[in-house]
């Protein structure tokens, strides 16, 4: 079952919207609140791409050794993105306050690599995700200054 998830700029997740073979091809996905009092309308192309799917499976029992090595770190991917004629949005300095708190030791930043990328591209998120397992990437951080008519 395919879900998307819209988080808005003051972090409040909405309810999840089902992706079916109805609404897919849909322009615009409309999320709503989780109290039910407000509608936020998404383009298709903001929704990130099928190629970013990921399949939820039970968790398992877990073992007695820990999944990773206690000198292993672990890696931040964090995504900048505005309009191109927004000068009023640093995304230069948004992504190197990201990465000072990462690599703060006193916020575990000993165990922490963070890759900020303050102009991506879709191709540069979609390699990101592809290759988060390889390069033990546990978080996928999201911040964009997207187009005003979608939300």
């Amino acid at each position: 079952q395919k879900q998307a998830f819209y988080v808005d700029a003051s972090g409040k997740l909405a309810k999840p919207f089902q992706i079916t073979r109805r609404n897919e091809a849909w322009q615009v996905f409309s999320f709503e609140s989780e109290d039910g009092r407000k509608k936020t309308d998404v383009c298709h192309d903001l929704v990130l791409p099928s190629l970013s799917e990921t399949t939820l499976s039970k968790p398992q029992q877990l073992a007695l050794q820990p999944a990773v090595s206690e000198g292993t770190r672990h890696g931040v991917d964090a995504f900048f993105a505005k309009k191109v004629d927004d000068q009023g949005i640093d995304v230069h300095a948004e992504g190197q306050l990201m990465m000072r708190e990462m690599l703060n030791p006193v916020n575990a930043g000993s165990r922490w690599d963070c890759n900020v990328n303050p102009q991506p591209t879709l191709c540069d998120l979609r390699d990101s995700i592809a290759s988060c397992s390889q390069r033990n990437v546990c978080v996928l951080h999201l911040a964009g200054h997207g187009r005003k008519e979608c939300g």
